[in-house]
């Protein structure tokens, strides 16, 4: 139990990495998507934001991606950080843009709803490790890390391949094999 434990931290802190790289590369996109979701009286803190939010995404993912004994802690901090971020995307006006943590593409536009999975899917990641014990000294708990940051990368992806999906040709109602 305490591998899966791990590797759930490993998915949420790797996502957490990734997000924070995205935000540090790209501090224009966040603070329009900052601006864009926050109360009227957040709005002009939207530099601040970038930085205070990649310093609480790094600390919080080296705390998960890492082994010991408050892992747990971790991802209930994790857990609340997402919420957090989720009632950001809700208060959002438009998805046009992304989301703010990630990239999107000119092409396929992500729906809201596929924001929402991918913030479902990595708040129930942070709920396993908050509900699965601690992890111990066990050398296979090293095994995790690279597992989980390899499907972070998947679940950060997915808002644009669920994008992508839609609008393949075989997902119009046009197509016709002849």
């Amino acid at each position: 139990m305490a591998f899966f434990g791990q590797l759930a931290r490993c998915v949420v802190g790797g996502s957490l990495i990734l997000a924070t790289v995205w935000k540090i590369r790209h501090p224009s996109s966040f603070r329009a998507s900052f601006r864009s979701s926050s109360p009227v009286w957040m709005r002009d803190f939207d530099f601040p934001a970038v930085i205070l939010t990649a310093l609480a995404e790094v600390a919080l993912a080296l705390m998960l991606l890492i082994p010991w004994a408050g892992s747990r802690t971790a991802s209930g901090l994790a857990l609340g950080l997402l919420l957090v971020f989720t009632a950001f995307l809700l208060r959002s006006p438009s998805t046009e843009g992304g989301c703010g943590c990630w990239r999107v593409s000119r092409t396929d536009k992500p729906t809201r709803s596929a924001f929402f999975l991918r913030n479902a899917v990595l708040i129930g990641f942070a709920a396993v490790g908050l509900a699965l014990p601690a992890p111990g000294n066990d050398p296979q708990l090293l095994v995790a890390a690279p597992i989980g940051l390899v499907a972070s990368l998947l679940i950060m992806e997915s808002p644009q391949i669920i994008a992508s999906a839609m609008s393949a040709p075989w997902s119009s109602r046009e197509v016709r094999i002849s």
